[in-house]
Order: C-alpha cells, then sequence, then structure tokens
C-alpha cells in the first residue's frame, strides 16, 4: 500500500468538515480494498477526541506527527497556544 500524508497541522481544526471528509474517505477507500495507509500532522488535542480517533482507525492511520511548542504554560499563554494549556503531554 502506499501513503498519503496529510500536511497541515490544522487538518482535524474544523472538526465537522475533518469527519466528513474521513467518511467519503473510508466509503472511497474501503469500495477499493483501502490502497492507502495515512498520516497526518495534528496538534496534541487530537488525543482527546475519541470519534476522530476511531475514524482514522478505520481507514488506515498508521502515525500521527504531533508538534509540541512547548509544556511550559506560561509560553503557550504567549505565544497563543492555549489549546494546549494545562494539557498533559506525557
Amino acid at each position: 500500500a502506499s501513503e498519503v500524508f496529510f500536511v497541515d497541522d490544522n487538518f482535524f481544526g474544523n472538526k465537522r468538515a475533518a469527519v466528513e471528509l474521513l467518511e467519503q474517505i473510508k466509503v472511497w477507500s474501503g469500495s477499493r480494498n483501502f490502497p492507502f495507509y495515512f498520516a497526518a500532522e495534528v496538534t496534541l488535542n487530537i488525543a482527546a477526541d475519541t470519534e476522530i480517533l476511531e475514524l482514522c482507525r478505520a481507514i488506515d492511520f498508521r502515525y500521527f506527527s504531533i508538534g509540541i511548542e512547548t509544556p511550559d504554560n506560561d509560553i503557550l499563554r504567549n505565544i497563543a497556544k492555549t489549546q494546549n494549556v494545562n494539557r498533559q503531554i506525557t
């Protein structure tokens, strides 16, 4: 199988659009005996989204490249990455 890599850490930023796309990929890929496996750049908050993770597993996402700026909450606030404030990364 060949790989398709989504190179955009905001790929899952719009959950409704991401779910719709993943569902369409599932139908298309399933009808063709899953010719590709998938990977994507993501933010850490994907870890809390079981719906997205289940869809990713169903269409054979094999890995995610997770961008982690810093575990320091003050720095995260200063660079406006508040979605990761107080998120356990270990």
